[in-house]
């Protein structure tokens, strides 16, 4: 199974437009992105182990959640270093980017308290969502600056594609707590139903802003036999009511994230 690949995708758009007079911006833009990108990526899967760390009072992920946080530091770092190299993107996003890195500096407190146990699950998803909602609005902000409309459409897709695999994420997160806890918390129920039908209207406004190809890729995704598993665990989930759920959060972690990482 091919994965969507969001560097392959970011490079063929940097081909394409290789003779543009805007193509020093826009190859800074992509490679800016495609950091935020990873980023992101790296703390939805921390979120997601956080998730099942603090729901289960640390008695799961305690040492998969060490190695997704030393992946998240990386592209952290990784992230710095590319932005830290640019100048116009770097003035021009420069409120965007405070608010982002403020978020960053949170996080080292965020664990702390994680790793104590002091902090519900929900108060530390909402934090890690609330970091990658920062980062993605670092992301529009610096695909603001693409001036040719063929290159912003179709970055604008990329954004759509990131947001719609971040609210994947965040299913990931949530629906591991539930299941840990074997119940929907007030608000739990109705949030998973939002974020699959959101996921749904963002992935169609990624297809738009692309081609055939992207799309042909994107429905063999969907059509993949761990597709249809990560249906089959939210029905499961609806089917059985807000309690006594009797589903494995290890099993659904694994398995919505490997449809998560067809989509990175």
């Amino acid at each position: 199974m091919k994965t969507l690949q969001i560097r392959r995708w970011s490079a063929e758009i940097s081909k394409v437009t290789a003779h543009e007079s805007n193509q020093s911006s826009l190859t800074t833009v992509l490679g800016l992105c495609r950091s935020i990108g990873d980023l992101v990526h790296a703390t939805q899967r921390e979120r997601g182990g956080s998730s099942v760390f603090l729901a289960s009072r640390g008695e799961r992920f305690t040492e998969e959640l060490a190695t997704l946080r030393r992946d998240t530091d990386h592209a952290i770092e990784e992230f710095l270093t590319r932005y830290d190299a640019t100048e116009a993107q770097r003035f021009l996003a420069s409120l965007e980017y405070a608010t982002a890195n403020r978020m960053l500096v949170r996080l080292a407190p965020i664990r702390n308290s994680i790793h104590r146990l002091d902090i519900d699950a929900g108060e530390a998803i909402e934090y890690l969502t609330d970091l990658n909602e920062a980062m993605l609005v670092l992301c529009g902000t610096l695909i603001e600056q693409v001036h040719e409309t063929a290159d912003r459409s179709k970055m604008l897709g990329l954004l759509a594609l990131l947001r719609a695999k971040e609210l994947t994420g965040a299913e990931r997160a949530i629906l591991a707590q539930v299941f840990t806890e074997d119940r929907f918390r007030d608000g739990a129920y109705l949030w998973t139903v939002a974020l699959i039908s959101a996921q749904e209207t963002l992935l169609r406004i990624a297809v738009g802003g692309h081609d055939q190809r992207f799309s042909a890729e994107l429905a063999q995704i969907n059509s993949a036999e761990v597709s249809g598993e990560v249906a089959s665990f939210e029905a499961a989930a609806f089917v059985n009511g807000v309690d006594s759920l009797g589903i494995d959060p290890a099993e659904w972690f694994q398995v919505v994230t490997e449809r998560i990482d067809l989509l990175k």
